[in-house]
């Protein structure tokens, strides 16, 4: 049996939850993953629809747009990751720093011109 841990009455098995719970999260990444192509599909078609309401357009317009934005900030985050930028000069890119990587790397607290 597990090592277990009694906390309030009830029994906690430390290993196994966060097995369970890291598991839990890979199938749930996967899962979001592969939903996220048909949730586009589906905002891209409502967004063309004619039949589909005015507002109703829109909000799917409004939603491609937003999502796209948040897609285009995390692959510039990555990238710079990858090139061995930290978060702090990703962030600075994003609200329109126009200093070189490196500068900003430096000195990220300055604002930006």
């Amino acid at each position: 049996m597990p090592a277990s841990t009694k906390i309030a009455g009830l029994t906690y098995y430390p290993k196994i939850r966060s097995h369970t719970s890291s598991r839990s999260l890979v199938d749930r990444s996967s899962a979001y993953t592969q939903a996220s192509g048909a949730a586009v599909t589906t905002i891209l078609r409502v967004m063309v629809d004619p039949a589909a309401s005015g507002s109703t357009r829109v909000r799917a317009a409004d939603l491609s747009l937003t999502f796209g934005e948040i897609a285009i900030d995390e692959d510039i985050e990555a990238r710079l990751a990858a090139l061995g930028y930290d978060q702090a000069v990703a962030q600075a890119v994003r609200q329109g720093d126009k200093r070189s990587f490196d500068e900003i790397a430096r000195d990220p607290v300055q604002v930006a011109a």
